[in-house]
């Protein structure tokens, strides 16, 4: 008997058409476990009169077909299907479902330009932490872009152009023209006048959704040699987009297939997708980009996991809750909740001492890398800390900045001052100088908080902890033997004073 589901969500995009099949234990722990793209250029086959010729649907129908087999494979229990903008403002749109419907057997759903905008911003919404800003997801028929608030929805609205259908337009010659581009923007400016909102919230930052902002990030980072692969909550300023453009505008087709980062099957429209981006961003008074990595199918799928309430009230907390059960075989559970109870307390016993300026976010951090360290065992025991590093850096851990990430991933692995200082070169970029004695005391507090429970019994229920002459005195109060934990104190002691100056000390007694 299975104990668990998978979910397919097929996006039928204007541009592109992809798959993503989600697995769901039965503890409610969910992953992707499958994935699959394909370039249909939908918004091509428009003719003159608005229509698709059906005769031109047979790739469509092959590849929605062999979708639908992949989540045959993997026992789906449920596969949703959702059509956007080029079968949404079709003039045939009916006869296109009927069609569909009747050489794949899916039923598919349209979504309006409001609809596409509410799955984009739940996708959004539960994978990054952020209060207010824009979210923009430039499509290849339409564009929607949605001011929101206390991180709900205060307007929205779709355009009905696109990367693929603006290319078709407007973007013929080679390299793109002078007039051709203002041709684009005029285009643009037009449209977004018409809503008045948009111009009344300037300095929050612009979200970029898609494969349009997903394509100029990885761009960027290629070009930067950006040291973390992950496109998802990538920042960037407006002025990098801008000589992005101008960079691309230069070239013709046939060089710019071969910029890194660029696909073939994007490299003719990235150009029209810049300009609108670029244009809604100044015409909003945006502050700088961040990039997202999830898109309308996280908000289908959160919405068929959790249709009373799809938008879950702690972005880091769920994802990070979720993380853990997927690996509950890695992370003993009592112990790691002990380990993360002692530090803490520990924690919070160094922080009320001002001489130590630790934050509020510092206790986050340790939060996090004490339920997440054992994460490694799951590849091997023996040098578990490096494959921790390696998996908190690759999970899908969100509500983290890129520099957060990192330092969570270097805590949950700490094992040496040396170590973390080659850590920190590699990454030299994101971090600041100053995280390299942050990440240092609290690696070595977690390493800490470890041994007060390596014999994994929870031995000890509760701590007196004072700071005496360069000691860190722990008292166990209501323990049930201490003598292995003393043990392990004192092999951690040296390098917890490397970082603390301060030597811990475990007794019963003060």
């Amino acid at each position: 008997m299975r104990n668990s589901l998978s979910i397919g969500i097929i996006d039928i995009g204007s541009n592109s058409i992809r798959l993503v099949v989600y697995n769901r234990s039965e503890n409610g722990a969910f992953q992707v476990i499958d994935e699959s793209k394909y370039a249909a250029r939908l918004s091509q086959l428009v003719d003159s009169e608005n229509k698709i010729d059906l005769d031109q649907l047979q790739p469509l129908i092959e590849r929605l077909n062999h979708f639908k087999r992949i989540c045959e494979i993997h026992q789906a229990d449920t596969i949703r299907v959702a059509a956007t903008a080029a079968i949404r403002n079709a003039g045939n749109r009916n006869a296109l479902l009927t069609y569909l419907q009747q050489h794949t057997g899916l039923t598919i759903e349209v979504l309006s330009g409001e609809q596409e905008a509410y799955y984009g911003f739940i996708s959004m919404a539960n994978t990054m932490d952020v209060q207010d800003g824009f979210l923009i997801d430039i499509g290849g028929g339409s564009s929607e872009i949605t001011l929101f608030r206390n991180r709900k929805i205060v307007n929205s609205v779709s355009f009905p152009f696109g990367c693929v259908n603006t290319s078709r337009t407007f973007g013929q010659s080679d390299p793109l023209s002078d007039s051709d581009m203002k041709r684009i923007q005029s285009m643009v400016k037009q449209a977004i006048q018409q809503e008045p909102w948009l111009t009344n919230a300037p300095g929050l930052p612009m979200i970029g959704l898609g494969g349009a902002a997903r394509t100029i990030a990885k761009i960027e980072q290629l070009r930067t040699k950006y040291p973390l692969q992950r496109i998802h909550q990538y920042q960037m300023e407006s002025e990098q987009v801008s000589d992005m453009l101008e960079r691309l505008r230069d070239l013709p087709l046939a060089q710019r297939t071969s910029v890194p980062g660029l696909s073939k099957d994007r490299a003719d429209i990235i150009i029209p997708g810049i300009i609108i981006l670029q244009t809604m961003f100044q015409h909003c008074g945006c502050s700088h980009y961040m990039m997202s990595g999830s898109g309308i199918r996280d908000g289908l799928f959160y919405e068929t996991i959790m249709p009373e309430a799809p938008i879950v009230p702690n972005v880091l907390e769920y994802s990070l809750r979720n993380l853990i059960a997927l690996h509950l075989s890695a992370l003993p559970k009592d112990h790691v909740e002990q380990v993360n109870r002692l530090g803490n307390q520990l924690f919070y016993s160094l922080h009320e001492d001002k001489q130590f300026k630790l934050t509020v976010q510092d206790g986050l951090y340790l939060h996090i890398s004490s339920l997440l360290y054992r994460v490694g065992t799951i590849i091997d025991y023996y040098g578990y800390s490096q494959h921790t590093f390696y998996l908190i850096m690759n999970a899908r851990l969100y509500g983290l900045t890129h520099r957060e990430l990192i330092l969570c991933a270097m805590i949950a692995s700490y094992t040496t001052k040396s170590r973390a200082r080659q850590v920190v070169a590699e990454y030299k970029e994101i971090l600041d100088e100053s995280d390299y004695p942050r990440l240092c005391k609290l690696g070595s507090l977690l390493q800490l908080a470890i041994a007060l429970d390596k014999s994994e019994t929870q031995s000890i229920e509760s701590l007196n902890i004072q700071i005496r002459k360069n000691k860190l005195r722990i008292q166990a109060l209501h323990h049930h033997g201490i003598a292995f934990e003393q043990m392990e104190v004192q092999g951690v002691a040296k390098e917890f004073k490397k970082a603390w100056d301060l030597t811990p000390i475990l007794t019963s007694e003060l």
